[in-house]
């Protein structure tokens, strides 16, 4: 072989080396790649995996201090790719209260790098948010048992942290709930209860499991309840309401109930889940309430507001059936009386027994109602004529004349009742109560114990009564009123000592309207607050005028009406206007009726003394028509009594009314108090009342009530000084009474 085929063989085997060497370097890349790719997908993978699990990693270099994060941890701590890694980096995101204890367990791996730390923290995120981490670390160390390296698996368990909290909490309300909790399968057998189950049905968590709720309903009780119910929760999914089940010692009780049906992710039914409580108590004070709400607490009967319920139902079945019904209205006669002297206790047997009597004189269909106070109604229902009204209202004025005994005491008391028919007078509770109400009020003004139907007539005096109440108010806006003075006169010098200020309404078509047109309505709607004080008001004013022109002897008498006096501020009221307007306190004297202190006499006598302490006089006015308690007037602060022109008028005719007033005189001397006669006429009564030591007097024989100006006039003529002289004969004096 030549040197040159050596050659060619030597460049062929070269080349085909060459190749050779090329292909496998084409095949270990190729296999390079492969595993590149291979291991790419398995990084993938791994990172998917861990993004499910809420799964990081990381790797500390010991020696270098460099740290390797899985792209997952980076986003469990917040932090961005191109976070620096120091471990004061990452000990600065750790919550400050779990920061120690992190700390503790890596020196703990580090200090031991056979064992394995698991470790909670808190991580606060950079955007402020807080996750919740649960930490894996191990330690690998070199042939000397050097740490080389420290790894960490962590996890965010947020979320697992929340819903375990929440099952904490749930499975704290299911156990501690004051409400019992059954849960069912789907075929609705019970899988498990709490204690307030077993508590409310009697039922052991033993005896209740597997079972049927059934176990402690009353089946033949709610068998169409429980049918219904179930039909509801199959189609809507929930059912709330209240029935009736029996304790497993028999008992029954009202339970308020609510069964939710629970499906799975397959939309199957896969339990239920029942809640309820025992409302029986409950259910007891609803009833009392009800009764509270609807009956009278005293008597039983319905109350105003039932016996209107009853009285609008009974209005529309009367108007279908076109039938007529009649509204009885009914006031005791004289029970303030035996209310005030014999005691309240007494007064509540006294309205018991008018309740019962009254109950027997109707059919059981009717309604009888207690209104309040003394007050009852009576709805008739199917009445055929007046006259089978009119033998009701008779027989119940029969029952409730007739003797009654209290505590071993008997009274006779009687009623006026006050009659409407639906429809003639009204198609409206309001219009047949309000009209009743007129028709008894007239009933008692006939002499009371009878009875009244409304009429026509009613009717034009109700529409009075309220033009006269509209008016009344108007005027009193615009004060249109004026005040009248009778003077006090002493029997013994002449003088004229006082006055008693006597109300006037000036109307405005021109006429004056007497107190005794208004002053009831007055008293009647509240009015009479803000007249009286207009009136003491305006009393005090003059009297401050007459003082200031030297008639300083002079005291002002003022009226108070019952609704003044029960006013617990009274007294403040009284001082407040002396204030304001100046006059001395021993310059007033206030006029109170022995029916306003014998109403409540207690309360009366603390009234008085605060009136007395504010200097005023008080003078009981009318004294005599009351009832008064000699015991209960020596207790009170007075300093003069008024005999009541009732007394006076017949003196020196009439020996009874004679001796009355000379033992009034007599007693009020004995008690130190001054006496006033009202309604002095004649000479004959003038000269009884001044034998007897009357100390003063008032009445048209000295003067009418006249205005202020006329009253001057009086004061000018220095009033009535033939009166000093003794043993003058009084009837050859008859120019002296100015009028």
């Amino acid at each position: 072989m030549d040197d040159k085929n050596v050659l060619g063989d030597m460049t062929l085997l070269a080349v085909m080396l060459a190749v050779a060497a090329a292909l496998l370097v084409w095949r270990m890349l190729a296999r390079i790649q492969q595993q590149k790719r291979a291991l790419l997908s398995i990084q993938k993978r791994l990172t998917q995996a861990q993004q499910i699990a809420h799964l990081g990693s990381w790797d500390w270099n010991i020696a270098t201090d460099e740290w390797c994060w899985s792209e997952q941890a980076y986003h469990i701590f917040g932090f961005a790719q191109q976070f620096d890694g120091s471990r004061a980096a990452i000990l600065r995101a750790i919550d400050p209260d779990d920061r120690a204890h992190v700390e503790e367990c890596l020196q703990l791996a580090l200090e031991n790098p056979d064992s394995c730390y698991v470790v909670q923290y808190r991580v606060v995120r950079p955007d402020g948010t807080v996750r919740v981490v649960v930490e894996r670390i191990e330690v690998t160390c070199n042939v000397a048992r050097q740490p080389t390296h420290m790894m960490g698996v962590v996890q965010d368990v947020t979320e697992r942290k929340r819903v375990e909290q929440q099952l904490l909490l749930f499975d704290h309300v299911f156990k501690q709930s004051s409400e019992g909790i059954v849960l069912t399968n789907a075929n609705r057998e019970i899988v498990e209860i709490n204690e307030s189950f077993s508590r409310i049905t009697g039922y052991s968590r033993e005896e209740a499991l597997g079972q049927n709720p059934c176990l402690i309903k009353l089946e033949e009780h709610n068998r169409d309840c429980y049918a219904q119910m179930w039909q509801q929760v199959e189609q809507q999914g929930v059912w709330s309401g209240e029935m009736w089940d029996q304790h497993k010692n028999g008992t029954l009780y009202s339970k308020a109930l609510s069964i939710t049906m629970v499906k799975n992710g397959q939309g199957r039914v896969s339990h239920y889940i029942g809640i309820f409580s025992d409302i029986s108590h409950n259910k007891q004070i609803e009833q009392q309430l009800q009764r509270m709400a609807f009956y009278d607490e005293l008597t039983g009967l319905p109350n105003r507001t039932l016996c209107k319920d009853r009285l609008n139902q009974e209005i529309k079945v009367a108007h279908r059936r076109e039938e007529q019904l009649a509204v009885l209205f009914l006031d005791l006669d004289h029970f303030k009386y035996v209310n005030d002297t014999l005691g309240h206790s007494s007064g509540d047997l006294l309205l018991l027994e008018a309740a019962r009597r009254i109950q027997r004189c109707v059919r059981e269909s009717d309604t009888i109602a207690r209104l309040g106070g003394d007050e009852f109604m009576v709805l008739l229902t199917g009445v055929v004529s007046i006259e089978m009204v009119e033998r009701v209202a008779v027989a119940i004025i029969q029952a409730l004349s007739e003797k009654i005994v209290l505590q071993g005491q008997e009274v006779t008391i009687g009623v006026s009742i006050g009659i409407s028919l639906y429809p003639d007078n009204g198609g409206t509770y309001d219009e047949l109560t309000k009209n009743a109400d007129v028709a008894m009020y007239r009933a008692k003004e006939a002499g009371r114990n009878t009875f009244m139907f409304f009429t026509r007539e009613l009717q034009e005096i109700m529409v009075a009564r309220l033009t006269l109440e509209r008016e009344l108010r108007r005027a009193i806006q615009r004060e249109d009123f004026e005040l009248y003075y009778q003077p006090k006169v002493d029997l013994r010098s002449g003088q004229i000592v006082g006055m008693e200020a006597l109300l006037r309404w000036q109307h405005e078509a021109g006429h004056m309207v007497m107190p005794a047109e208004f002053i009831p309505l007055a008293e009647e709607t509240g009015l009479i607050l803000p007249l009286g004080e207009w009136v003491l008001r305006q009393a005090c004013r003059q009297a401050v005028v007459w003082r200031q022109a030297g008639h300083l002897a002079l005291r002002m008498a003022v009226n108070l009406s019952a609704k003044q006096f029960d006013q617990a501020d009274i007294a403040t009221l009284i001082e407040s206007i002396l204030d304001e307007t100046g006059l001395p306190p021993e310059a007033l004297e206030l006029e109170v009726t022995e029916s306003m202190v014998m109403k409540d006499a207690d309360r009366a006598v603390v009234t008085l003394r605060r009136l007395r302490a504010l200097g005023v006089h008080i003078a009981v006015d009318d004294f005599g028509t009351g009832y008064s308690s000699l015991s209960y007037l020596k207790k009170l602060p007075l300093q003069t009594l008024k005999i009541d022109r009732s007394f006076v008028r017949d003196l020196g005719h009439d020996s009874d009314d004679e001796a009355i007033v000379s033992a009034i005189i007599s007693m009020a001397g004995t008690m130190e108090m001054r006496v006033v006669a009202e309604g002095v006429e004649t000479v004959e009564q003038l000269e009884f009342l001044r034998r007897d030591g009357c100390d003063e007097a008032q009445g048209f024989l000295f003067s009418r009530p006249v205005p202020a100006d006329q009253f001057e006039l009086l004061l000018q003529k220095g009033g009535y000084p033939f009166l000093r002289r003794a043993g003058n004969d009084l009837n050859q004096h008859a120019v002296w009474r100015l009028q």
